[in-house]
């Protein structure tokens, strides 16, 4: 009831707020992340979109003013630090080297497999297209246009393969060679 949610202690609150925002708020002790969309977003010190939702929810708690004032929002939010369902050590977020995150998913770079956000993909960053399948006519086109049989004759191939094996190594995390490319033409 609204009336016990007006005694409970801090520490309380902070937890009720975790199990009602377990979907979209996380801390690494120190900052909050907040999803949005296809990601996790750190908020800066000057962003209150937490605080915005705290507010809300102790509004919608707590009947009393006192329990919705300033000071009560600070000390809940300082107890959410605290909070262990909340906790995402800050190693954790974008520490999979082998997974790129989409609009539509995540990508297990490892396999190519396409597969719903969970909750413990911790990504921060996002691309801007989503993977598709099926023939990619105007990339191979491209490839062909800028690495012609007639510059490379009978390697032309080899070269566009080594090229997109390149393009592979950049989408992912790891440094897995040690490796520096020089990319040189004529240009139209």
């Amino acid at each position: 009831t609204q009336d016990e949610e007006d005694k409970a202690s801090d520490f309380d609150l902070a937890e009720m707020v975790a199990d009602y925002y377990s979907w979209s708020l996380r801390t690494d002790g120190v900052t909050f992340y907040i999803r949005r969309e296809h990601k996790w977003e750190k908020l800066s010190p000057k962003d209150k979109s937490h605080w915005k939702l705290i507010k809300y929810f102790l509004r919608n708690k707590c009947s009393n003013k006192p329990s919705q004032s300033k000071k009560r929002l600070t000390d809940v939010l300082a107890c959410l630090h605290a909070e262990e369902s909340m906790f995402v050590a800050a190693d954790v977020w974008d520490s999979n080297p082998r997974i790129l995150n989409t609009p539509s998913g995540i990508v297990d770079l490892t396999t190519g497999e396409l597969h719903e956000r969970g909750e413990t993909d911790f990504v921060t960053m996002v691309t801007r297209c989503s993977p598709v399948s099926g023939p990619t006519q105007k990339f191979d086109r491209f490839m062909s246009e800028i690495f012609t049989e007639e510059d490379w004759g009978d390697d032309a191939q080899e070269v566009i393969d080594f090229v997109i094996g390149v393009m592979a190594l950049c989408i992912s995390g790891e440094q897995i060679e040690q490796l520096f490319f020089f990319l040189y033409g004529s240009g139209p």
